[in-house]
């Protein structure tokens, strides 16, 4: 063959390369909703279905083509570029300038002019050569058998039996974009867009991060008699309250305000016992997912749960709101005056801080280096983990750059403390110094 005949081998073999290299990024980034309008706009509803079902077929078919195209054009072009001498011939110039000119033309037929089309008509792409890649697929059907072959045997190897994770992570992937596109278009707004991302969030996201810690829970003992049981009901505010038999561990159901409030419209001989007003409990583990405990919810038509640990022991409660509230933010009533309390309050120089308040809110509030753990997230965890109790109030201590006072706390629960930062403290002191 001549020198001109390899340069146009190489050029049509490069065309190739960058058309099969094309079909490969769109068939793996086109956006799902849009080729199905695009098909229902040109009546070939028919196509998305195939395209879809074949789409990882057409995809090893387009990288084969791409990666044969792709060498016999680099080989065609190495030889249109060896001098009259061959290889030999070369100088170290020369060697270079072939280099860079082989590595520019695969660099722009095969990476930035595919790129440029997937992102800019990536979905007509497919549409319209969907059928060229389907042919060219069935005919490397040996080379494209045998990958599917090795991909199987890794698959095995790793402990994977398909990928059904895969599909799940590339479709809320497909949802990620196509709600960011209709956030930048003025489709939807920052706070709908959350709230798409809290429902995808929820199979990630178990009860235990959510529920209300027993040290937190208003729960009644069965021997309880009537008139103080009504006085703890109307005190705490609940409309379900769980009901324990002589230790906290032992739930043996919940009590609801309406049926306690039924039942107080009776003569006091006709009101029947507290525990006949019991009713059964619902029980969840700590690790179950969101997800599936709001199905749950539905399912049993229930509103609150029992959390119990690996142990079976009462850990917390769990109510339809606090899943609710991973989706749609806190949701907050009339009654809910301690949600409008702010969790730190600056005063004079100190905070107080409510023993809920997260740590990290309390680092970037007042600039302390408390150490965030596993093991708890509110400044109530951390002390009680630092001094594996629950102190009484007045009680000082000092740990991790800052100085703690104890305002407020029960046999169960820190609620208030005050918090100086020893670093703040320092400051403060120089700069009195200063001005002194």
């Amino acid at each position: 063959m001549t020198p001109d005949a390899f340069f146009w081998l190489s050029l049509a073999a490069m065309t190739c390369s960058m058309l099969s290299a094309a079909g490969s990024l769109s068939l793996q980034s086109f956006a799902v909703h849009e080729l199905e309008e695009l098909c229902e706009r040109k009546q070939r509803q028919s196509w998305f279905t195939q395209i879809m079902a074949r789409r990882d077929w057409l995809t090893v078919g387009a990288e084969s083509g791409r990666v044969i195209f792709t060498v016999i054009g680099v080989s065609s072009l190495t030889i249109w570029l060896l001098p009259d001498g061959g290889i030999g011939a070369w100088t170290l110039w020369g060697w270079i300038r072939a280099l860079a000119i082989i590595i520019l033309v695969v660099l722009v037929v095969n990476t930035w002019i595919p790129f440029a089309i997937a992102q800019a008509v990536g979905e007509y792409y497919v549409f319209y050569t969907w059928r060229v890649f389907w042919v060219a697929s069935t005919l490397a059907f040996p080379a494209i058998g045998a990958s599917y072959s090795l991909n199987e045997m890794f698959q095995r190897a790793a402990g994977l039996d398909d990928d059904d994770d895969d599909d799940e992570e590339w479709l809320e992937d497909e949802i990620r974009s196509m709600v960011s596109e209709g956030e930048r278009g003025g489709l939807l707004e920052s706070d709908e867009r959350d709230m798409i991302e809290g429902v995808m969030e929820l199979d990630e996201k178990d009860v235990f991060g959510v529920m209300t810690p027993r040290s937190r829970v208003d729960a009644l003992d069965s021997e309880t008699d009537f008139h103080r049981a009504v006085e703890f009901v109307v005190g705490s505010g609940r409309t379900r309250v769980p009901v324990y038999k002589e230790r906290l561990d032992n739930i043996v159901g919940v009590l609801f305000a309406k049926d306690l409030l039924r039942e107080s419209l009776k003569a006091p001989a006709e009101r029947r016992p507290l525990p006949e007003l019991v009713r059964p409990a619902l029980t969840v583990p700590e690790s179950i997912m969101l997800d599936e405990m709001l199905q749950k919810f539905l399912r049993e038509r229930r509103h609150m749960a029992i959390v119990l640990d690996e142990y079976g022991a009462f850990s917390g409660i769990v109510t339809i709101e606090d899943v609710l509230e991973e989706i749609v933010g806190e949701i907050v009533d009339e009654t809910d005056r301690e949600s409008y309390r702010p969790k730190i309050m600056r005063h004079h120089g100190t905070a107080i801080v409510y023993g809920d308040a997260r740590v990290d809110e309390v680092n970037e509030e007042l600039g302390t280096e408390i150490p965030e753990d596993d093991e708890f997230d509110t400044m109530a965890g951390w002390i009680m983990a630092r001094t594996r109790q629950i102190p009484r109030p007045g009680t000082s201590l000092t740990a991790d750059g800052v100085d703690i006072l104890i305002l407020k706390s029960t046999r169960r629960m820190i609620e208030q403390i005050e918090i100086k930062s020893l670093a703040n403290n320092g400051a403060a002191v120089e700069e009195e110094r200063a001005t002194a």
